[in-house]
Parts: structure tokens; C-alpha cells; sequence
């Protein structure tokens, strides 16, 4: 049962429902099912690539791309928060890149990504969504560039020491 603080609207209580309605389309990769839920002038808004998905046709071509990329990806909500016409939500995905996804060829790599949602919602249907993770975990994670070392570290300091070398700066010592 989730928190209340503050009374619910029926418009508040058609757009959560329908937005956990949709999850067990999403559990199943079920794109006509996922697309239903959504305004035929759908506006998808993954920032992290930069680009806008517009209407049902391209919002289902961005999910075949996804799930042809991760097609053992699991997704699960771990916040929701509803007021008004607008769904916030918090999610994890977990999945193995089988596919070309972010422009990176299939890697057979395990991904673990952690996102936000802002969604607008019309009539009980998703109209807008822009959603956010950090890009560069996921390329981290695919291999496509080793993860940074802590600052802590000999090769963190060093690298460090000659950037802020490259900037004009001293770096840090030690």
C-alpha cells in the first residue's frame, strides 16, 4: 500500500493505476501491450541519448532496440510518487547486453543501472516521459572504459595530479 500524503484525486488514482498497469507488459516485453497505456502523441525522452521518440510507432521501435539489446532485462520500480497529472519514479535495470545498444556492439557484459522518471500523464495514459541513469555506468559496465579509480588510490592521485597539471593547478599531493 503505498504512502498517502495528501488526498488523491481520481485523476491522481486512474494515472497510478494505470502505470502499474503497465508493468506486467514491461515484465514481459510485450510492446503492443507496453503502447496501449500510452497517448498516440507520446513524447519518450531517454536524456542520456540525446534524442526524443515521438508517437507510439517510435516509442515501440526504441523498445525493440532495448529489448533486443537486453533481452533478459528485468526492471523493477522501487519508488513511485504521484500528484497531479505528473508520476515520479525511481527503477532499476538489470540485464545482459546481447544486442547493440548505446551504439555499442553486443558485449555479452551484465549491466545493473539505477534511473529516474518524470512522467505526464493524460487521461490515464502516459503522454510524456523523460527518464534518466548515468551513461557512463552503463559504458563503464559494457567495458567500453574502465572504471575511474578513487581518488584514494596511487592511480587515482596520478591521474589527478596530471589533469590538474594540464589545467594549471599543482594536483594533489602525496
Amino acid at each position: 500500500v503505498p504512502d498517502v500524503t495528501a488526498e488523491v484525486s481520481d485523476a491522481e488514482q486512474r494515472n497510478f493505476a494505470s502505470s502499474e498497469g503497465v508493468l506486467p507488459y514491461w515484465a514481459s516485453q510485450d510492446i503492443p501491450g507496453i503502447v496501449t497505456s500510452y497517448t498516440d502523441e507520446i513524447s519518450w525522452h531517454p536524456i542520456a541519448e540525446e534524442r526524443v521518440y515521438r508517437g507510439k510507432h517510435e516509442v515501440a521501435e526504441f523498445f525493440e532496440s532495448l529489448f533486443g539489446a537486453i533481452p533478459d532485462m528485468d526492471f523493477v520500480l522501487t519508488t513511485k510518487i504521484s500528484r497531479g497529472n505528473f508520476i515520479s519514479e525511481e527503477f532499476r535495470l538489470r540485464g545482459t547486453q546481447h544486442g547493440a545498444y548505446f551504439g555499442i556492439p553486443p558485449t555479452g557484459r551484465p549491466i545493473e543501472l539505477y534511473g529516474m522518471s518524470m512522467a505526464r500523464w493524460r487521461g490515464g495514459k502516459l503522454h510524456a516521459d523523460e527518464f534518466l541513469f548515468d551513461s557512463s555506468v552503463l559504458i563503464s559496465q559494457l567495458g567500453v572504459f574502465p572504471a575511474i579509480a578513487p581518488p584514494d588510490s596511487p592511480l587515482g592521485r596520478r591521474i589527478l595530479r596530471g589533469l590538474s597539471r594540464i589545467m594549471g593547478g599543482r594536483g594533489p599531493e602525496r
